[in-house]
């Protein structure tokens, strides 16, 4: 259904639907993003994160969210779901939160996100874009005809609609 996206010769990366079998894979990704934080401090962090145990139980089963694999090894994933009925418009797809070992695969996220929302005939994407650079915005702006609705939210239609 999606294409796979090419890093460099003989490399790409697989999209892939995200379920509940991906769940411990997810966590422990994340807290290997985080470094060489304390594992105290990793878990206090953990608790509060748009990745945490909880969000994940809620995200993955919808079908919505979506991995970028090499190799079997995760590069990059959102989580997602649709929502009716915000901001005047009927269908919305939200992105909670998109991660990626690059931005590069954090741009190919957002652009399988807003490929999934036209697909199923949703009016936008809204993401959640936290913890990015102002930089990663621009490129981002030059790749989509999106708009900032908010410090940390983005609006990126996927139909003809006028915003």
């Amino acid at each position: 259904m999606y294409d796979f996206i090419t890093l460099e010769k003989d490399q790409t990366l697989e999209p892939r639907v995200l379920n509940l079998h991906d769940l411990e894979l997810l966590l422990k990704w994340e807290y290997q993003q985080m470094g060489t934080m304390e594992e105290h401090a990793q878990m206090l962090a953990g608790w509060s994160a748009p990745w945490r145990q909880e969000s994940l139980e809620h995200y993955l089963p919808k079908g919505w969210s979506f991995g970028l694999f090499q190799n079997e090894q995760l590069h990059g994933y959102f989580l997602a779901q649709p929502i009716l009925f915000v901001r005047g418009l009927t269908q919305t797809l939200w992105v909670e939160h998109i991660a990626g070992l690059t931005f590069e695969t954090v741009m190919e996220c957002v652009d399988i996100s807003v490929r999934v929302a036209r697909d199923k005939h949703l009016q936008v994407a809204l993401l959640r874009w936290q913890n990015h650079k102002e930089m990663e915005f621009e490129q981002l702006s030059q790749r989509f005809r999106l708009r900032k609705v908010a410090e940390d939210l983005l609006e990126i239609p996927t139909s003809k609609i006028q915003l």
